[in-house]
């Protein structure tokens, strides 16, 4: 299985057990979604069977969110959840908000690997008092 926009492996024009051949396609798309046969051909002069590869390609998904994004100067902010509502895990960055100065920071949570999943960008703002 693939995401969209993976950089595929190469198809390999040698068997594990040693029989060669060539591939169509030739190269394994992630363009777009969906399920595409690879099959393999022997070269000629082998008893060999062509064999059929199966390759899914899965949409991104967008993490989802339920996060505080106002908060006070020297307010104790919540922790940043290591997995969004909608179950992709990951890591912020940076790791932990902080409220020591006034201003909009933003936040990239980054999908662990092996998900077919988007980065999320969330900005939280600081002011002196809320109103």
């Amino acid at each position: 299985m693939y995401c969209v926009g993976e950089t595929p492996d190469l198809l390999p024009t040698n068997s594990s057990n040693g029989i060669t051949g060539t591939w169509s396609p030739t190269t394994i798309s992630t363009s777009a979604s969906g399920t595409q046969n690879y099959i393999f051909t022997p070269a000629t002069g082998q008893c060999a069977n062509p064999y059929t590869l199966t390759v899914t390609v899965s949409d991104n998904q967008n993490p989802s969110f339920t996060l505080d994004n106002m908060y006070c100067v020297g307010e104790t902010p919540d922790l940043l959840p290591t997995n969004s509502s909608n179950g992709i895990t990951g890591t912020w960055s940076p790791t932990t908000i902080s409220t020591s100065a006034s201003g909009t920071q933003n936040y990239i949570f980054t999908p662990a690997t092996g998900q077919c999943a988007n980065p999320y960008t969330n900005s939280h703002s600081f002011r002196q008092s809320k109103s």
